[in-house]
C-alpha cells in the first residue's frame, strides 16, 4: 500500500509541475491585418462604402482626404464620401493599422457630369412650353429669372420643364432660367416671339368708284376674326388660306370715302383701311385759287380731266387785256393723287403790250427766304399740286423742288419765246392753293 500511494504522489507532483511550468512561459501571437473586402469606389454624389479586414487586434484607420470620413466598427471601416461637385475625378489613400501591421486602400470618386444641349431657345407667343434634357450625376436645381417664365426639374425624366405665359405684345421678349449643379451654374436664354397679326396691306385703294373685291393675306399666330365697320364694306375671313376678303359697293357719293375692317387675334387688333375714290373723275369741278397779296384773295378756276394722264386748269374770269381766259394744260398722276403744271408752260392766251403780242405762260416762282427767283424749265420742270383732304374741304397744295428753295407763287408771265424771251409778270398768285367749291 505504501508503494502505491507514493506513485500517486509522484504523479501528482509531475502534473503540478507541468501546469506550473506552462503558466510561467512567455507567448506573443503573430500580428494579423488582412483586407478581405474593400468597396470604396464612389459616384460623384458620394455616399457610404466599407473596408472589411481580418485582424487579431484593434484596427485604426486614417486618411488625409477632407472629403472622406472614416468610422471603425470592429473589423469594419465605414467610409463616407462627400459629393464631388467638380468635374474632375479624385482619389485618396486610406491607411489601416492593427498592432504593428499596416495596410493601405485607395478610395476613388468620379467627377460630376453635367450637360445641356443648348443655352439658347426660341419659343412661340402662344401656350408655349419647352422640355430640355439634362445629363447629370448630381442634384440639379432651376430658377426662373423672368416673371413670365416658370421652370421645374423633373428628376424622373431628367428634364427641365419650362412654361411661358402668352406674349400678348407684338414685340418679342427675352428671359432666362438659371440652372445649378454643384458649383456649376448656367443661364438658359429663352426668346419668345411677339404676337403676330400682320396684314399684307393695311391700306387698300379701289381703282375707281365701281364695286370691287380685295383679297389680303394675313400672317398670324392665333385664330383671327374680322369685322366690317362700314355698311358699304363686307369682310370675310378664310382660315384655311389665311386671307381677308373685302368687297365694297359702288361709290355714288361723288367723292372719296373711307372705311375700315378690324382684324382681331387674341388681345391684339389691327385695322385695314379701304379708300374708294376715282381720282380722275372725282377731282373735276370748280375751285377757288386762293392766294395772298395784301390780304387773302381768290379767283375761280375749273379743273377738268380729259384722260387718266391729261387735263386742264381753266381760269373762269376773263381779263380785259387777255385775248382769252387762261387754259393751263396739266399732267395727271392718279396713282399719287396729284397733277403738275409745267414751268413756262403755255396758257393758250396772249397779251398785247405796246403793240407787241406776247404769249402768256405759267411759271413756278421760288424763294430762298429773302429773294424771289424764276427757275429755268430744265432745272424746275413742273410744280406739283398734291391732293390734301381736310375737315373743312378738299385742297390741292402747290409744291416744287429746286435745291434748297421753296415754292413761293404761281405766276402768269408774258414772253416773246420761252424762258430767254421772258418780259415780265402778268399776274402772280403768292402762297396759293386750290380749294374745291
Amino acid at each position: 500500500m505504501k508503494r502505491i500511494f507514493s506513485f500517486i504522489a509522484l504523479l501528482t507532483g509531475v502534473i503540478s509541475f507541468t501546469s506550473c511550468s506552462s503558466d510561467d512561459a512567455s507567448y506573443q501571437p503573430i500580428p494579423k491585418l488582412e483586407v478581405q473586402k474593400a468597396e470604396v469606389m464612389f459616384e460623384a454624389e458620394g455616399g457610404n462604402g466599407s473596408i472589411v479586414v481580418n485582424a487579431n487586434s484593434t484596427v485604426a484607420a486614417t486618411t488625409d482626404a477632407n472629403w472622406l470620413t472614416l468610422t471603425v466598427q470592429g473589423n469594419k471601416v465605414v467610409v463616407t464620401a462627400n459629393p464631388n461637385i467638380t468635374l474632375e475625378g479624385r482619389s485618396a489613400l486610406i491607411k489601416l493599422v492593427s498592432g504593428g501591421t499596416e495596410a493601405e486602400v485607395t478610395a476613388t470618386q468620379k467627377g460630376s457630369i453635367y450637360g445641356i444641349p443648348s443655352l439658347y431657345y426660341e419659343i412661340g407667343d402662344y401656350q408655349a412650353s419647352l422640355d430640355i434634357d439634362v445629363i447629370h450625376n448630381l442634384k440639379v436645381t432651376v430658377e426662373s429669372q423672368a416673371d413670365w417664365l416658370t421652370a421645374t426639374f423633373n428628376e424622373e425624366t431628367n428634364q427641365i420643364e419650362i412654361t411661358a405665359e402668352d406674349n400678348n405684345d407684338a414685340d418679342p421678349r427675352e428671359g432666362s432660367i438659371k440652372v445649378t449643379m454643384g458649383d456649376y451654374s448656367d443661364e438658359i436664354t429663352i426668346v419668345q416671339d411677339g404676337l403676330l397679326l400682320s396684314p399684307e396691306k393695311e391700306v387698300l385703294k379701289t381703282k375707281n368708284d365701281d364695286a370691287e373685291t380685295f383679297t389680303v393675306t394675313v400672317a398670324h399666330s392665333r385664330p383671327v376674326t374680322v369685322k366690317s365697320n362700314d355698311e358699304w364694306i363686307t369682310a370675310t375671313w378664310n382660315a384655311s388660306k389665311n386671307e381677308l376678303t373685302c368687297s365694297v359697293t359702288a361709290n355714288e357719293t361723288g367723292w372719296r370715302r373711307e372705311g375700315t375692317v378690324t382684324l382681331t387675334s387674341g388681345p391684339v387688333s389691327k385695322t385695314v383701311t379701304i379708300s374708294q375714290f376715282d381720282f380722275v373723275n372725282d377731282i373735276q369741278g370748280d375751285y377757288y385759287l386762293v392766294y395772298y397779296s395784301s390780304g387773302w384773295k381768290y379767283v375761280v378756276v375749273n379743273l377738268e380731266t380729259t384722260s387718266e394722264t391729261e387735263g386742264t386748269l381753266n381760269w373762269k374770269s376773263k381779263y380785259s387785256s387777255a385775248s382769252d381766259p387762261f387754259v393751263v394744260p396739266i399732267t395727271v398722276d392718279a396713282a399719287n393723287e396729284s397733277f403738275t403744271i409745267a414751268n413756262f408752260g403755255p396758257t393758250g392766251a396772249t397779251y398785247v403790250k405796246g403793240g407787241v403780242t406776247y404769249d402768256l405762260c405759267t411759271m413756278a416762282m421760288m424763294t430762298d427766304g429773302s429773294s424771289i427767283y424764276r427757275i429755268k424749265p430744265e432745272s424746275l420742270p413742273s410744280a406739283t399740286c398734291k391732293l390734301s383732304e381736310e375737315e373743312d374741304g378738299v385742297y390741292f397744295e402747290f409744291s416744287a423742288v429746286y435745291k434748297d428753295y421753296e415754292f413761293y407763287a404761281l405766276r402768269i408771265g408774258y414772253t416773246s419765246g420761252g424762258y430767254d424771251g421772258y418780259v415780265g409778270a402778268y399776274t402772280t398768285y403768292p402762297y396759293c392753293y386750290l380749294m374745291k367749291l
